[in-house]
Order: C-alpha cells, then sequence, then structure tokens
C-alpha cells in the first residue's frame, strides 16, 4: 500500500514539473466571452446601413452625372494684342476671355475647349503664353482649326497654309500626346487615322480628336482654311469609321452672315477662280462645298461651329440649320466679334441638356457676363 503511493506522488510531481515546461501546453485563461446580443445586432446594423449610404450617395452621383447639364466652351477670332488683350486680362476690370472661361468651368460643367482660328496679332506663340496654355491645363479635350490669320508668315490670307507655329502651340501637338488625342484615340490602320497625311505640306492643321460625355460619343474634326477635296476625303472616311459618334467640325471660314453656307462670290469666302472674294480665290472650296461635298453627306454629321467673316460685316453671329442626306439634324453656327464694339469679348457656350434632349448656344460677354445672343432648346439628335 506505502508502495503505491509513493508511485502515485511520484507521478503527482513529474506530470507537475511535465506541464511547467512544456511550452505546447495552452496557458490557462479565464471563462469564455460572448459578445452582447444586443450589441452585436447594432453593430452589424450599422454596418449595413453604411454600405447602403456609400450605394446611395454613388447612386445619385450616377443619376446627377446623367442627367445634369454640361458645356462645351468654343472660341472664335480672338486676335489678341501682342500683350494678350483680351484674351488675357493685362490690368485691372474685367476678366480675360481665357480667364473668364475657365472662372465658369465649374458652373457651366465644361467638358471641352474649342477655337477657330485667328490669334494675330499677338500669334500662335503669344496666345498660348497668354491663355491657351491655361485651358490646356485643364486636361479636357481640345481642338483647335487654323484661321486665315494664324500663318507662319502673316499675310491675312494664309494662302501658304504653312501654319507650323499654330501646329506646336494651339492645335495638333497640343492633343497629340491625349488619350482623346489625334494618335491615341485612333488606330491608324486603314481610314482610322487622326490626322490627314499632308505630303504636300507636311502640315497637321487638320486633325481630330474623340471624347465622349455620359456615353454620348463625339468625334471633333478639325479642318484648314476652305479645305482641299482631299482633307474632305480623309474627313468622310474618318466619320465612316465612327458611325457610333456624333461628328462636330471646326474650320475657320463657313457659315456667312445671311445664314447660309459661304459661296465663291462672298467677299472672304474661298473659292478657286471667282473675281468676286479678293485673295481668297486661291482656296479650291468655298462654305458651300464643304457643305456638299462632306457635312450633309455624313449621317452623323452634327454640328460646325466657324468664324472669319468681319467687319465690315454689319452681323457679328449666324446659323444654318438643314437636314442631311440622310435626314439627320445638322447646324452650324457663325460667331465673330472681333470689333464689335471695340471689346472682341465674346464667348460662346453650347450648353447640352440631358433631360429634355436639347441644347443651346449662348454667346455670352466675358466683361459683363451676360448674353450677346442665342438659340436656345434646340432638339439634340441621340
Amino acid at each position: 500500500m506505502k508502495r503505491a503511493l509513493r508511485w502515485v506522488l511520484v507521478l503527482s510531481v513529474a506530470v507537475f514539473a511535465h506541464a511547467q515546461v512544456d511550452p505546447q501546453l495552452p496557458t490557462p485563461v479565464g471563462p469564455p466571452v460572448f459578445p452582447d446580443p444586443l450589441e452585436e445586432a447594432a453593430r452589424k446594423a450599422e454596418e449595413v446601413r453604411s454600405i447602403q449610404n456609400h450605394t446611395q450617395v454613388e447612386e445619385r452621383r450616377r443619376i446627377r452625372d446623367r442627367t445634369s447639364d454640361w458645356s462645351i466652351v468654343w472660341f472664335s477670332d480672338q486676335h489678341p494684342t501682342p500683350a494678350g488683350a483680351p484674351w488675357m486680362a493685362t490690368a485691372s476690370g474685367p476678366p480675360g476671355n481665357s480667364q473668364y472661361a475657365l472662372s465658369k468651368a465649374a458652373a457651366w460643367n465644361t467638358k471641352a475647349y474649342f477655337f477657330t482660328g485667328d490669334t494675330s496679332y499677338d500669334g500662335p506663340i503669344g496666345f498660348y503664353n497668354h491663355g491657351w496654355n491655361n485651358i490646356v491645363a485643364t486636361g479636357l479635350p481640345t481642338i483647335a482649326s487654323v484661321g486665315n490669320h494664324d500663318c507662319n508668315i502673316e499675310d491675312g490670307a494664309c494662302v501658304s497654309r504653312l501654319a507650323s507655329n499654330f501646329d506646336e502651340y494651339v492645335g495638333y501637338s497640343q492633343s497629340s500626346g491625349k488619350t482623346w488625342g489625334p494618335v491615341q484615340a485612333f488606330s491608324g490602320v486603314g481610314n482610322d487615322i487622326g490626322a490627314y497625311d499632308d505630303v504636300d505640306l507636311k502640315s497637321h492643321s487638320n486633325y481630330a480628336i474623340r471624347f465622349s460625355v455620359n456615353g454620348h460619343k463625339f468625334l471633333a474634326i478639325a479642318l484648314e482654311v476652305y479645305p482641299r477635296f482631299s482633307v474632305m476625303t480623309w474627313a468622310a472616311n474618318l466619320c465612316a469609321v465612327y458611325r457610333d459618334h456624333q461628328v462636330i467640325y471646326l474650320t475657320h471660314g463657313y457659315i456667312h452672315y445671311l445664314n447660309r453656307p459661304c459661296v465663291s462670290s462672298d467677299i472672304y469666302c474661298g473659292g478657286r477662280g471667282s473675281t468676286g472674294n479678293g485673295a481668297y480665290n486661291v482656296f479650291p472650296s468655298s462654305g458651300q462645298e464643304l457643305y456638299d461635298n462632306l457635312t450633309k453627306l455624313q449621317p452623323n454629321s452634327f454640328l460646325t461651329v466657324s468664324g472669319h467673316f468681319p467687319d465690315p460685316i454689319p452681323q457679328v453671329y449666324g446659323h444654318y440649320f438643314s437636314k442631311g442626306t440622310h435626314g439627320n439634324d445638322i447646324y452650324a453656327f457663325y460667331e465673330d466679334y472681333q470689333t464689335y464694339g471695340l471689346h472682341n469679348d465674346a464667348v460662346v457656350r453650347i450648353s447640352f441638356h440631358e433631360h429634355t434632349k436639347t441644347f443651346d448656344v449662348i454667346i455670352m460677354s466675358a466683361q459683363t457676363d451676360t448674353v450677346y445672343f442665342s438659340w436656345m432648346n434646340l432638339p439634340w439628335p441621340q
């Protein structure tokens, strides 16, 4: 009996010693603590509410984006001085046109900037340094068509069509590196070419960009002054590649103040061989020929913007609404306030309304923030 008790004691001591040194044995803990059912239910309910709130916020944002108004801002015939005025303010007082447009970017919900040419007397380099650089810096799609006062050698008509400074500082080169620009937004294969291959002039004055807003796809094409017919063919082929895009054309001279495309007998209009249009008889096409050979033939032609016709023309704006060959509504607008009241402070807001499927074209005064003229509630083809 005593021997048995001794063995029990020895075994008990051994077990106790092993328990003290064996690292594999768990450290003794207290009794398990279970969460309070009410607190746990409240926590889970808060998680669900947080997820629902985030989802609702995102849905409201998507609905707002789909239904809110948005704008394209268009500048025409700025003709700033060598100091940049009125394109950029040079003293106290009202903002310059570029500064005014940028100050309205949030209120107008601006999505793109267009320019239809004429940078003299500042020239393309000065025009860039005095405000276009700030427009480009927004990162929004920008496109500019060359004007008759944008050639490297200022002759008043850009007869040579040599406008490499404009291409570099205002037009092609300012968008060529962007995802929406003439290089990256096009494959370069077949007719999907974002710039006209100008073997004669080595120019990039004819180029295109692509962008979308709220699911609406746009192809914007910049065309040279009274374009060559080969340029029109390039543009038509590009329109055919992107039939699901609404096409917007930018060109310097197109709509006349009489609310029609200009014809070769109109002064300042192109059209080879005409005796009524002065120096512009060297150009191969008129506004009417551009309409007949390009814009009216494309089922996705939507809008053309242009300027050019100055004083002594009595009207500083105009429009031309028509049906294309395929029955599509085509809109065209002319605006040129270059000497109007000696201000030249016009900035055009093209405002799109998602809910009503309409758009407005509003010519604003940058100096007074008031409307010069407008076309309102125009049906927007969808």
